[in-house]
């Protein structure tokens, strides 16, 4: 299992690095992080309402809580 959550954690920083090209939109990024935020709970005992992912571009930082 863990070598599935590696392929879908890569999968998720290809969209985050992609964004930057395509400008994809808050409601797309808000979604990845949320979904990030699950796995991070899966490993991790913590409640998702206390997981903050950040997105750093190059030109801003994006943040949102899971939530």
């Amino acid at each position: 299992m863990c070598h599935r959550s590696k392929g879908v954690a890569k999968e998720r920083l290809k969209l985050m690095i992609d964004s930057r090209r395509k400008q994809l939109d808050d409601e797309t990024l808000a979604q990845i992080r949320h979904e990030i935020g699950e796995i991070v709970t899966r490993y991790v005992d913590i409640e998702p309402e206390n997981v903050e992912i950040k997105i750093i571009l190059k030109d801003y930082i994006c943040s949102n809580n899971t939530n």
